[in-house]
């Protein structure tokens, strides 16, 4: 009985964090967001860079119109791509960063655009340079390359091309598995103290699942590029996942040995998934998907 009434204690700690820890990053507005991240090639100068917008706003990012607040607040830079830009079908949202020859990727890292064009400005000339090709978001993280190059004494921005970042996105996927893997397979082991035949149908269930989950993830993540609501999509493959690896519990390690008893593979299936819910949040805002 004494074990129970821990287990218990444990559950409701472990459910309180849960929540709290969710409210706050609710809160906090910490997670993962939409970005695009464009290498530009050739860039001997420094140069500012941002993307014109084919809407007038997205997330907190809006077109500036002369006269308004943000318009007064302006810095130099910044007001020679909006009078640049002020005839554009295109929109100057802002959101202007300083690249250079060695740090050449301009990224938005936040409700980037779905549709834009990418502006360049080259200081030392003084001229500014637009790419012709409209680039669109084709996953929840949109990478690019493209070229800026000098034709006849001319900037131009051309040869643009999809160049999406596979090997980190591998790393971080199998970083992801792994530690997920480690927290719910220690606590099988060292706490609910499963062993023998009942602890290899945990971490068989467990690889399984949380490489379905991370999978799933990471093909919505890379299919939609306006970028889902990624936190309900988790949410909701969190708790088949909790139900499935339940089912195949008290399905299997009850018949294999009945010495564990059904509310103590109940217990460990609700902490072992309480646990990768809030590992869960953490790594999808520390270690995003892309």
């Amino acid at each position: 009985m004494k074990l129970k009434t821990n287990y218990f204690k444990y559950l409701i700690v472990l459910l309180l964090i849960a929540l709290a820890f969710t409210g706050l990053t609710v809160k906090a507005d910490t997670g993962p967001k939409p970005s695009v991240h464009i290498t530009i090639n050739g860039v001997n100068d420094d140069i500012y860079v941002t993307l014109l917008s084919k809407v007038k706003s997205t997330g907190p990012y809006h077109k500036i119109e002369e006269g308004s607040n943000e318009y007064e607040d302006l810095t130099e830079i910044e007001l020679k791509f909006y009078e640049y830009t002020k005839t554009n079908e295109y929109n100057f949202l802002g959101n202007i960063k300083k690249i250079t020859k060695d740090n050449n990727i301009y990224s938005w890292t936040y409700y980037p655009p779905y549709n834009f064009l990418v502006i360049c400005y080259i200081e030392s000339s003084d001229t500014f340079v637009v790419s012709t090709e409209e680039l669109s978001s084709y996953a929840f993280s949109t990478y690019y390359q493209i070229d800026l190059d000098k034709v006849n004494g001319t900037y131009v921005l051309t040869n643009a091309k999809k160049n999406y970042n596979y090997g980190i996105e591998i790393l971080r996927f199998f970083i992801r598995v792994i530690i997920t893997l480690v927290v719910e397979l220690s606590l099988a082991f060292f706490i609910f103290k499963f062993r023998g035949k009942a602890f290899i149908i945990i971490i068989i269930a467990n690889v399984i699942t949380q490489i379905g989950l991370n999978v799933f993830l990471n093909v919505m993540c890379y299919n939609d590029g306006k970028g889902f609501d990624l936190y309900y999509y988790y949410i909701l493959i969190e708790l088949l996942v909790a139900l499935v690896e339940t089912i195949i519990y008290l399905l299997l390690i009850k018949r294999i040995d009945n010495k564990y008893t059904t509310i103590r593979i109940i217990l460990y299936a609700v902490f072992a998934n309480v646990l990768s819910f809030i590992l869960g949040f953490l790594m999808i805002t520390i270690i995003p998907l892309l």
